[in-house]
């Protein structure tokens, strides 16, 4: 795997973070500050350099699929909630290139399964 795609599964590993730090109710307790500071600097870092490539969108559909390898690997349907993390990294960061995020996922099937 490349570079770029390390740190892009590094980003999206970043989602629960960002989650917590913005509604610690969410998910536990809140990340220090610092936390952010060091990943995603004072422009959002990896999360707002290109959100809408094809790699960010490959690396984050793959994420989204049952966990089989070869055969019987299927997409899911998944929480919401998995991608809410990037969204607020990008309302705060990069809102200019929310839209276009959006629109890339916005046909795919969410539902609550996740249990709380």
């Amino acid at each position: 795997m490349s570079v770029r795609g390390r740190l892009l599964l590094a980003a999206s590993g970043l989602l629960c973070v960002a989650v917590c730090q913005a509604a610690p109710d969410f998910a536990g307790a809140p990340a220090s500050d610092d936390v952010f500071i060091r990943t995603l600097g004072t422009d959002g870092g990896n999360v707002c350099d290109n959100p809408s490539s094809a790699l960010g969108k490959a690396t984050l559909l793959d994420a989204m699929f049952n966990g089989a390898d070869f055969v019987g690997r299927r997409p899911v349907v998944v929480d919401r909630r998995l991608i809410q993390g990037q969204l607020l990294i990008m309302e705060t960061y990069c809102p200019d290139k929310l839209q276009d995020f959006k629109d890339d996922f916005q046909d795919l099937k969410f539902d609550d399964v996740i249990n709380d």
